[in-house]
């Protein structure tokens, strides 16, 4: 609470204490047992109208009665897309919220299982009212929004990937979050003061990637005005590759010798970092890259000490609700709107939903409903979208596996063989699977070999690699 407003005319104000009770009982007693510890106390029975005014309030605390889990955890992922500095009492029994709370790491969220226990919500209230310091970038770092067992896994380990010198690996499709993790343990680190440097190397002309990954010598000045690189402007902040699977073999060995410098000889130049976090973002098909020999081995092991892969939304569909709440809050606070809910029958049609476009598809569609003011658009996006799935489903990309190895031709294959090779064998019919769905993919595509490569989830890189290896050309 800013000072002026504090104190007008020799007037201290009391603090100001939101409670949101679930029933007219719970909100009585909560407002009786607050006014009367010398707070003012507003009290709320439903989250929209309590978030509505939560900015005009200002309080210095919100405590949340024995709400459902959904219910609360919403509530508390909002107030802190609101505002990150008010601190929350949860008063529940719970267990499920508790665990919410303990898995996002909140450390202004505090958490007391028993109404009855007044000494410790008393002391909880005023110690979270007198605690006024600007709170720093750790505690105003974006949310990660999902309460499935792969996140929960991803979100315990935030404060030990901040700690760790050692570089890290994201991998996930398109669109789910790689970035936003990467920039949240940046920001739970001790590096949080210092930069966040970002590199995405699929948009950069191979020509001057290197010089801006790495710097150069200015061609008319010389060395005395050298063109810092990323790795030098990050200094002791964090460097982020992204699309690191497209990196040409000449700029792999670079950064190979940078990182070895850096990370394991301590052999470093004087243009070289003394202390910097590298996190590289991929996509999964880097496995198949290194496996084919199109990405340096050694240099994936350095870079993956550590390795996340963050799952596409369609194998964590428990965390559907919780992202739609949530994103649905975030627009209507940016646009002025009133807080408001998805129809369950909505939600089901979500759930439903294949999102090839992962959790970036899914903030686009809820925001386009906030802006447009029309949830029917929604719905008919997400049935367009379900019927193409369908239709995917049953078309000729989709034929069977034995069709699409030549499987039927197997006992004639090993006719006459005195020995059999299994390992020959896998080999011969998986690359004759992959043949013919590489040339599937370019059929469906109308040859287009950008949206082919996106169609099988593989770089360009790898794309261009195959047609050449299996000979694909147009048939006229």
């Amino acid at each position: 609470m800013p000072a002026t407003d504090k104190m007008i005319a020799g007037y201290i104000p009391r603090q100001k204490v939101v409670v949101l009770g679930k029933d007219t009982q719970e909100r009585d007693l909560w407002r009786s047992m607050v006014d009367g510890w010398e707070f003012q106390t507003f009290s709320f029975g439903d989250e929209t109208i309590c978030l509505d005014n939560l900015n005009t309030i200002d309080p210095d605390i919100v405590v949340l009665g024995s709400f459902d889990p959904e219910r609360s955890y919403r509530f508390i992922n909002t107030v802190k897309a609101m505002n990150s500095n008010i601190p929350i009492l949860i008063v529940s029994s719970n267990q499920l919220i508790e665990t919410f709370v303990s898995a996002n790491c909140f450390e202004d969220v505090h958490f007391i299982k028993d109404a009855r226990q007044l000494h410790e919500i008393k002391h909880m209230i005023r110690q979270s009212c007198k605690d006024e310091t600007e709170t720093d970038a750790a505690m105003k770092c974006p949310l990660i929004i999902g309460n499935s067992s792969a996140m929960v896994k991803i979100k315990s380990r935030i404060t030990e990937l901040g700690s760790t010198a050692d570089p890290i690996m994201i991998k996930g499709e398109p669109g789910t979050g790689k970035d936003h993790l990467a920039k949240v343990i940046h920001l739970r680190s001790h590096r949080r003061a210092d930069p966040l440097v970002r590199a995405w190397i699929p948009a950069t002309p191979v020509a001057r990637l290197a010089r801006e990954v790495f710097g150069h010598d200015d061609a008319i000045a010389g060395p005395r005005e050298r063109k810092k690189g990323i790795f030098e402007t990050a200094g002791r902040g964090t460097i982020v590759l992204d699309g690191i699977e497209d990196l040409s073999t000449d700029l792999q060995g670079e950064l190979l010798q940078f990182v070895e410098r850096i990370f394991v000889t301590g052999h470093r130049s004087d243009r070289d970092p003394a202390d910097i976090k590298i996190i590289v973002l991929t996509s999964p098909s880097i496995d198949h890259l290194v496996e084919n020999g199109n990405f340096r081995k050694d240099l994936y092991y350095r870079l993956g000490v550590i390795c996340l892969e963050i799952p596409p939304l369609r194998h964590r569909r428990e965390d559907i609700p919780l992202l739609i709440d949530y994103f649905s809050d975030k627009f209507c606070l940016e646009l002025g709107r009133g807080f408001f809910g998805a129809a369950d029958s909505t939600k089901r049609k979500f759930l439903n939903h294949r999102w090839p476009g992962n959790v970036l598809e899914l903030e686009d569609l809820v925001k386009r409903v906030i802006v447009l003011g029309n949830e029917e658009v929604l719905d008919r996006k997400i049935d367009s979208g379900n019927q193409a799935a369908r239709t995917a489903a049953i078309s000729p990309f989709s034929t069977d596996i034995h069709k699409l190895a030549n499987l039927d031709d197997l006992k004639e294959h090993l006719k006459g063989l005195d020995t059999i090779s299994l390992k020959k064998i896998c080999g011969e019919f998986t690359a004759k699977a992959e043949k013919n769905i590489m040339k599937q993919a370019l059929q469906t595509t109308n040859w287009n070999r950008r949206k082919a490569a996106s169609l099988l989830s593989i770089s360009y890189k790898s794309m261009l690699n195959k047609i050449k290896e299996y000979e694909l050309v147009i048939r006229s």
